[in-house]
């Protein structure tokens, strides 16, 4: 009986969470560089949402590739947000973005990350249309390709 339940709580989370993300939901962060903000639904560009953990050899992958890729999504807001301590995030900031101003990373509450999206493994990617609608996501790494395909939409 217990089983049953866990399940049937599961399902219930998970269509909360498909119709909370079927549109880009506000959330909060926290820039590397110690400011508050929310994201922006009023921009008229993509939007690319990267969840990543500092530890994850797939999240420092992707990360690399899009450094060194930068200029192909600069028609995308593009953010790495991570519910790690600050200081790990600023290290990563460093190590892989120092030169990529136009990407935002910062660190989100766990409740953003988990309850709001639903993000239960890394990387792990969302991507919105220029109107805010959900249009793809991927678990795990992504090709550079597959991520240009809906920034140039």
């Amino acid at each position: 009986m217990v089983l049953v339940f866990k399940i049937r709580s599961q399902l219930k989370q998970k269509k909360e969470i498909a119709t909370t993300t079927a549109s880009l939901p506000l959330f909060e962060y926290t820039t590397v560089a110690g400011i508050k903000s929310r994201n922006n639904p009023d921009s008229p560009k993509t939007k690319l949402i990267f969840f990543f953990n500092t530890e994850c050899e797939h999240c420092q992958a992707e990360a690399q590739l899009l450094a060194e890729n930068s200029k192909s999504l600069e028609l995308a807001e593009v953010y790495f947000l991570s519910n790690e301590d600050f200081s790990v995030i600023q290290n990563f900031s460093d190590k892989y973005f120092k030169n990529v101003p136009s990407f935002t990373v910062a660190k989100v509450d766990v409740g953003v990350s988990a309850k709001v999206f639903g993000v239960n493994t890394y990387p792990f990617v969302f991507i919105y249309s220029k109107d805010n609608q959900l249009l793809k996501t991927f678990k795990g790494e992504v090709k550079l390709e597959a991520l240009t395909k809906y920034v140039k939409q």
